[in-house]
């Protein structure tokens, strides 16, 4: 696994973005475009970039701004994670097909988002001046 903080002007996230360069595929979970009683709707997305707060995801279609799904992450070396996050923008990738994510993560108390925060706090540098660990 091969990650990389993305430095950038435009970093509004309160902790440092984290690039991957290999594969690292989530599921999306979409509960509430589906009839009750049926299993819900799951996108696969390909990370682009992570922070303690948040993910930038490609999915195949636009998530609508302000939903709130439920992001599962399974890596062989980062873990297991559930995650609820609220969509915070998404754009069409402009000469292809396909849209990009933006979605901030919220601390909710039924998912894994501390243990989320420490594995990524692992594979940050701990002299990033813009680093901090709980």
């Amino acid at each position: 696994m091969s990650f990389e903080p993305v430095p950038g002007p435009d970093n509004k996230r309160t902790e440092p973005r984290l690039a991957r360069f290999d594969a690292l595929e989530v599921e999306v979970v979409l509960p509430s475009h589906v009839p009750e009683g049926e299993p819900p709707e799951l996108l696969c997305a390909k990370v682009l970039d992570v922070s303690a707060n948040g993910l930038q995801l490609q999915l195949g279609r636009a998530l609508p701004t302000q939903f709130i799904p439920e992001i599962r992450v399974d890596d062989e070396a980062l873990g297991h994670f559930d995650l609820k996050g609220i969509v915070r923008w998404t754009r069409r990738l402009p000469g292809q097909a396909g849209w990009v994510s933006g979605i901030e993560l919220l601390e909710d108390l039924d998912t894994h988002i501390v243990e989320w925060k420490e594995a990524l706090c692992t594979l940050l540098d701990d002299s990033a001046p813009d680093h901090v660990c709980f």
